[in-house]
């Protein structure tokens, strides 16, 4: 498994070879838009249509795309300093996070929420305003459970069991009381 700066260092580059390439696409087909506009055919109004609508329908998703792929750039560029703060951060308030970056808290979601995607933050998600990591649950320290010993009142054996749970004797199936 690779670990987490060479997994930044890809996932930088991937992203800005997909903003190139997202550009170029974008680009090209705005102007192929102006092209078939400048040189709309009413002699073939529907073939003219389908260049416009084509050409300018790949042109508004490169749009879109691009916005997404600058906020993951400057998700990627704020990673280290994020993690350096959630990790000194308990409640991992995503509010908080934003301050000293100079963002507003949508802005800081929009980020953790595309390093997640990204896996460089791994089994988490956002809630609520706040980074939550379940796994981290599993190293908190499990209630006790407290046991009992109960009396079987038809054969008087003994069986000890966890409190609050009703149960049967394991030698009769009589119920068990205290």
């Amino acid at each position: 498994m690779k670990n987490t700066g060479t997994k930044l260092t890809l996932a930088k580059a991937a992203n800005k070879t997909r903003l190139i390439i997202m550009w170029i696409i974008t680009i090209c087909s705005a102007l192929m838009t102006i092209g078939g506009v400048a040189t709309f055919n009413t002699q073939n109004i529907f073939g003219s249509l389908v260049v416009i609508l084509g050409f300018g329908a790949i042109a508004f998703f490169g749009i879109t795309k691009i916005i997404k792929l600058r906020t993951q750039k400057a998700a990627l560029k704020n990673y280290t300093g994020y993690i350096a703060r959630l990790s000194n951060d308990p409640p991992k308030s995503l509010s908080r996070l934003a301050t000293p970056f100079n963002l507003s808290t949508d802005t800081v979601v929009k980020h953790i929420n595309a390093l997640i995607k990204l896996g460089l933050i791994q089994n988490a998600y956002v809630e609520n305003d706040r980074l939550i990591l379940p796994e981290r649950n599993l190293y908190e320290k499990a209630p006790e459970t407290v046991y009992v010993t109960m009396k079987c009142a038809c054969c008087g054996a003994n069986t000890t069991v966890p409190e609050g749970k009703s149960n049967t004797c394991e030698y009769c199936g009589s119920p068990l009381t205290k």
